[in-house]
């Protein structure tokens, strides 16, 4: 006797569950979303067998104290409404098996660091007060990479606007492959320039340095007015227009015919606690030897 069987063939998608032990991972570590990957299979077959899959699942043990990111490669198991295997040969999935992907991250807790620009020579930035919002934050990373780094640098302060911009927004920007545990989009500066003062002068003495031997360049600024310099009330208190001076650094320009505007660097003789506030041109002829 031939029992025939007569069902229309059909092709269903399904999510693909996961169905893992509890575990945990190790202090210092972050855990993030588990993911299969593929997400979900295609199963093909008669259609009342279709019918009856109620999930595709995986099953997994996992240790505990993880502190690494852990894949395991595990079978797919066709499950029914009341949570027993289905076995059916008649029944093809498009994968047999998925793989299970377990991130695990190393947290660290880095400083924030930033950079000053224009610095007076031998300015020692330490005598600068201000309050940070967040002088470290906590990331998480893979434990290779984020082991090689020891700080998160934002920006940097320019203290030629120092003392008009004395609050400061940077931006936090990561790696790819770090999280922001902390949420933090963003680091607040503030500085305290309460024991600072500004005061205007006029700078006659004008300087130029590595003059190129095969050319003659002649000064056509007489002075610079209305320059603003920023220091210590002690030491402005004293500093004279005498002191400060400009400086052009023929090294810095692409040196060529003819007279145009460059900008300079304004120092003080003596004062390595004071600086510019703006910037501050002067007029200059070149000509060939």
């Amino acid at each position: 006797t031939v029992t025939l069987k007569f069902d229309r063939k059909t092709t269903k998608s399904f999510p693909v569950t996961m169905r893992i032990n509890d575990f945990s991972v190790s202090d210092g570590y972050l855990l993030e979303e588990v993911i299969t990957s593929p997400a979900s299979i295609t199963v093909s077959g008669p259609e009342n067998d279709i019918a009856a899959i109620s999930e595709c699942a995986v099953f997994g043990e996992i240790g505990d104290s993880l502190k690494s990111t852990t894949i395991m490669n595990v079978p797919i198991v066709l499950l029914d409404a009341d949570g027993k295997e289905i076995k059916n040969n008649h029944l093809t999935l498009s994968v047999n098996s998925v793989d299970i992907t377990i991130p695990v991250l190393k947290k660290k807790t880095l400083p924030v660091s930033f950079s000053y620009l224009n610095m007076p020579d031998g300015f020692d930035p330490r005598t600068l007060s201000y309050v940070i919002s967040n002088a470290s934050i906590e990331v998480a990373g893979p434990e290779s990479v984020v082991d090689q780094w020891s700080k998160i640098d934002v920006d940097y302060v320019d203290l030629s606007e120092l003392d008009d911009t004395r609050e400061y927004e940077f931006d936090v920007v990561l790696p790819t492959t770090f999280v922001n545990v902390e949420n933090v989009s963003t680091v607040m500066m503030r500085f305290d320039l309460s024991e600072y003062e500004v005061r205007t002068f006029t700078v006659k003495d004008i300087r130029l340095e590595n003059q190129p031997s095969e050319y003659t360049v002649n000064v056509n600024t007489q002075n610079i007015s209305k320059v603003r310099i920023i220091g210590p009330k002690s030491t402005m208190e004293t500093l004279t227009a005498e002191q400060l001076y400009a400086v052009l650094d023929m090294d810095d320009v692409d040196t060529i015919t003819g007279q145009y505007k460059i900008p300079v660097r304004i120092s003080a003789d003596g004062h390595k606690d004071v600086w510019a506030v703006g910037e501050y041109s002067i007029v200059i002829n070149v000509e060939t030897k």
